[in-house]
């Protein structure tokens, strides 16, 4: 065949593989860790290195896919992309950047997010109880309208309700009152104002139109970005 059109043949067929690929990684996402989770019942004990541990191992793996992340992180989609891997996000409040790139969980059904809340980069919900013989699942929730900076590890037993600004790398609470209209910074952690007056002002000069074009025109800029990001894949595909 010419030059020209062994090329095109070859980047025809890469841009299939490459589409067929990212199909059966979404619907490997969606499928397989539901089926593992029809045998696991949170609050009951599991023996580890069992057949139970085994699914959860499983749906951890399964679910937690970094290249999804980089794809819809830090963009609109990231909230409809968290959604279809499990976790529970409630009225969803879109930012256009409500999870950065780097989330993880251990089961993403027992993961829950109240609405408002924003996350900057590298959540990860816990949600397993676990000794040296034995597992339980738990579910981790965050209330509403909260802040999370980076690197935070979201415990199961986190005593944090609405309104909550968690500064990056907090130890979360586990007992206590349950801390809300509060910040929360360091490790072990202790109050600061939720919000200073500069972010009050910023906040009251942002009408909800100026809000929503913001969101327009990042959603363009993110999808030249995804697109860029696929054309980079496929390349090392073709090459």
């Amino acid at each position: 065949l010419p030059t020209p059109v062994l090329i095109g043949l070859t980047l025809i067929a890469a841009t299939v593989l490459l589409a067929g690929a990212l199909a059966a990684g979404l619907l490997r996402i969606y499928v397989v860790p539901r089926l593992c989770n029809l045998f696991l019942e949170p609050g009951k004990v599991y023996p580890l290195f069992g057949f139970h541990y085994g699914l959860q191992n499983i749906i951890s793996a399964a679910s937690n896919v970094r290249f999804f992340n980089l794809l819809f992180g830090d963009s609109s989609a990231i909230v409809h992309y968290m959604q279809f891997v499990g976790w529970n996000l409630g009225k969803v409040e879109q930012t256009g950047s409500n999870f950065g790139t780097n989330q993880n969980h251990d089961n993403p059904f027992l993961c829950e997010i109240g609405g408002g809340t924003m996350v900057s980069d590298g959540l990860s919900m816990m949600n397993i109880d676990i000794s040296n013989a034995s597992f339980r699942l738990a579910k981790a929730r965050i209330g509403e309208r909260n802040y999370l900076g980076n690197d935070i590890h979201y415990p199961p037993q986190g005593r944090t309700g609405d309104n909550v600004l968690l500064g990056t790398k907090v130890m979360i609470p586990v007992d206590g009152p349950v801390r809300e209209n509060v910040g929360l910074l360091g490790s072990p952690c202790f109050e600061i104002p939720r919000m200073v007056e500069r972010d009050q002002q910023i906040n009251a000069a942002l009408s909800e139109e100026e809000r929503h074009d913001a969101i327009r025109r990042k959603n363009r800029y993110n999808l030249a970005t995804g697109i860029l990001f696929l054309l980079a894949r496929l390349a090392f595909v073709f090459s």
